[in-house]
């Protein structure tokens, strides 16, 4: 699959099936069945897979040098850095917000740089910048998978999450104002940039969070930072929380996957997909 999709962060964060597939009902997505199309000018800016593990202590006494040997070839960049946890602490007057180290995190990074491997005390991630198909990413983290479960031995997950965000900008939608990249997407989604009461809002960011079965959807739409150039993003995340077997990942991350391309192409409208140069 090829998407079109700004940045998870690292602490939060078919085939997949709709409620039209099961007869309980437990279901609650309804996005339509649509061919995988690859695009040839996707939106989509960033992908991530981070999966969260009990801690393994020892993760943080000494640097993962087996774990490296296993990904070395195809991820030959590495740094180490510090994790940092903000804690909202009450007192006297407003708030305060305290900043304390959590723990060491290993970045293996590949030859072009896009596309990095993070390891920490509590869960390993897969990045890239340079999304193709799925099945490119999938072995990937296939690899880095199988590295956790042979060196690191956590027992379980506690979290899975895979998460596409697409940036529609005039660059990668071939559009010029806000309104037109808005006309791109679903009326219901954009409804607050499509009305009389105001003019050029500089803020919007509008979330959805559904509950699907054992998982749950997020879906975000929102202005690009001023900082950045005009446009909107489609942030999708798909996640399961619990005691999740290790073994079966690749075929659960696939089926988020299908759930997360389902809901892009339901999000951008038929006439849209064109502006993205379909295979």
């Amino acid at each position: 699959m090829l998407l079109g999709y700004c940045h998870v962060g690292m602490g939060d964060w078919g085939i997949g099936l709709g409620s039209e597939d099961v007869e309980d009902g437990s279901m609650t997505l309804r996005f339509p069945i649509v061919p995988d199309v690859p695009l040839e000018h996707s939106p989509l800016s960033e992908v991530v897979c981070q999966v969260k593990f009990p801690p393994v202590l020892k993760l943080a006494e000494q640097a993962p040098v087996d774990f490296q040997d296993r990904l070395r070839h195809r991820f030959p960049g590495f740094n180490e850095q510090h994790g940092i946890m903000l804690r909202l602490e009450a007192g006297e007057g407003r708030p305060s917000i305290a900043a304390e180290m959590s723990g060491r995190m290993y970045g293996f990074r590949s030859s072009d740089e896009a596309t990095f491997a993070t390891l920490s005390v509590d869960f390993f991630a897969l990045t890239t910048h340079r999304y193709t198909i799925w099945g490119e990413f999938a072995a990937d983290l296939a690899l880095i998978h199988e590295a956790v479960v042979d060196i690191i031995t956590p027992p379980y997950a506690t979290r899975i999450g895979l998460r596409y965000v697409n940036t529609l900008t005039a660059a990668s939608s071939g559009k010029e104002t806000i309104d037109e990249i808005a006309g791109m997407l679903r009326p219901e989604l954009t409804s607050l940039l499509q009305t009389d009461a105001w003019d050029s809002p500089i803020e919007m960011v509008n979330t959805v969070v559904i509950p699907d079965g054992e998982g749950k959807m997020i879906l975000r739409i929102g202005l690009l930072p001023q900082a950045q150039e005009p446009g909107l993003s489609l942030d999708i995340d798909y996640y399961e929380e619990g005691q999740l077997p290790l073994e079966n990942l690749i075929d659960r991350c696939e089926r988020f996957h299908d759930v997360i391309y389902r809901a892009f192409r339901w999000c951008i409208t038929d006439d849209a997909i064109a502006a993205f140069g379909p295979k």
